[in-house]
């Protein structure tokens, strides 16, 4: 028995495979504090874990220009630029000295924050921006909770489609057009940057 449902077309294109779901979200981070002499250790711990993010961002970058170009490249820009955003960091350092909360909590309370804010508008651009947010958001949480990639998808051997909520583009670069031969998701728009990823590589979507 077989079931067929409409969607947009993000990336146009025909692919047949086994489903594979993805099964991914931001991390439970538990609420925890810290002494207060701890305190400027977490402020310091937070700005390791961006740097090793950054670090790996810049990784993403090099690699997918070297494979798609530099236009695709940039799709990272926003997220390091987001590392570096005032709004993302000092709210967040203000949370760990002001609540002594851990780094992990408070960055997450930041972006949450960040997230209620810009959902309250139905502009295009910003909705498309929360899905780089969300990567953002899982990406340095793990990295903070010292968890592994959550957008390194292993799929066996191919054809498969990709079956997810949504996909990221940390998480779209690194699929292998010759296993995914589709993805399928729930949210998305034909602008995402992931959406943009999957045309460079030919993934219908």
């Amino acid at each position: 028995m077989s079931r067929v449902l409409d969607g947009s077309p993000a990336s146009e294109g025909m692919g047949t495979g086994r489903v594979r779901v993805v099964d991914w979200a931001v991390p439970r981070v538990p609420h925890e504090m810290v002494e207060a002499e701890e305190v400027e250790a977490e402020v310091e711990r937070f700005h390791r874990a961006r740097e090793r993010v950054r670090e790996r961002l810049e990784e993403l970058k090099v690699g997918t220009e070297a494979r798609l170009g530099p236009v695709e490249a940039r799709i990272f820009d926003p997220q390091i630029l987001m590392l570096q955003d005032v709004e993302v960091v000092d709210g967040t350092v203000r949370y760990i000295r002001e609540n002594r909360l851990t780094a992990a909590r408070a960055f997450d309370w930041r972006m949450m924050e960040l997230q209620t804010l810009w959902t309250r508008t139905s502009h295009p651009f910003l909705l498309d921006r929360l899905n780089d947010l969300e990567d953002l958001q899982v990406r340095l949480l793990n990295e903070l909770l010292g968890q592994s990639d959550p957008f390194a998808v292993h799929t066996e051997d191919g054809p498969v489609v990709i079956v997810a909520r949504n996909v990221t583009p940390s998480m779209t670069v690194q699929l292998d057009p010759a296993v995914v031969a589709g993805i399928a998701t729930d949210q998305g728009t034909r602008t995402s940057h992931w959406a943009i990823l999957a045309r460079s590589q030919g993934i219908p979507a």
